[in-house]
């Protein structure tokens, strides 16, 4: 089974980013879920840690496969190398720790910033509102991934963009370093919001097809 989170999936719909990397790993793999972090959990941190857990619990317990992009990959990276059910893990442009990309500015409750609107594929003149609350940024503190990839010998993928603002190249090239065997990292010409981008989602997808192909026989 695969399990793919991301922090806002649904704001932005199901784009071709998601419709292409779900063909993609059905022809491999017997069941694949997509799960919105945000619009699932209560709005800290670590509500998003456990809804990780319940859905592969809720799957049965089954060989898992989890991923994710930006924060969510995040995610993937902690229950990654943490739930005893995860076989591989794929990261995104994501941080493996507290990051302050969003943080809300002194004296603010609440981070407020705007989405585009389905399919996701290309900027939107109207924009839906999302937010997120001081305490999801002050409960992330107590989690981050780096001491356990250290130790970590599940086969991982890291993936960043050389044009990514939010998650630097320098900070992907230095936690895989740091992690453990087996390894891969790849380097993808593009911003964090690669689902602009058809060849970048193609190369993307192009390269968590062949991680899986290459660490992983077929699991359900």
């Amino acid at each position: 089974m695969v399990v793919f989170f991301d922090l806002s999936l649904e704001l932005i719909g199901y784009s071709d980013i998601f419709i292409v990397l779900l063909n993609k790993l059905l022809q491999k793999y017997a069941e694949v879920v997509f799960v919105d972090i945000f619009l699932r959990a209560v709005r800290v941190f670590s509500s998003g840690a456990v809804i990780v857990d319940e859905v592969i619990e809720y799957y049965h317990d089954r060989p898992t496969v989890v991923m994710g992009h930006s924060r969510g990959g995040t995610h993937a990276l902690l229950a990654g190398t943490t739930n005893p059910y995860v076989t591989q893990f794929v990261a995104i442009m994501s941080h493996h720790g507290p990051t302050t990309v969003g943080l809300p500015k002194e004296g603010e409750s609440v981070s407020i910033s705007y989405r585009d609107l389905p399919p996701g594929t290309s900027r939107t003149e109207e924009q839906k509102e999302f937010r997120l609350p001081t305490a999801y940024f002050s409960d992330q503190l107590q989690y981050d991934a780096l001491p356990a990839l250290k130790a970590s010998t599940r086969p991982k993928l890291f993936v960043y963009g050389t044009k990514d603002v939010l998650v630097s190249t320098e900070s992907v090239q230095s936690m895989y370093n740091d992690s453990a065997e087996p390894k891969l990292i790849h380097a993808v010409e593009t911003e964090h919001d690669y689902r602009l981008h058809p060849e970048a989602i193609n190369e993307v997808n192009e390269t968590i097809g062949e991680f899986l192909d290459n660490y992983s026989g077929r699991v359900s």
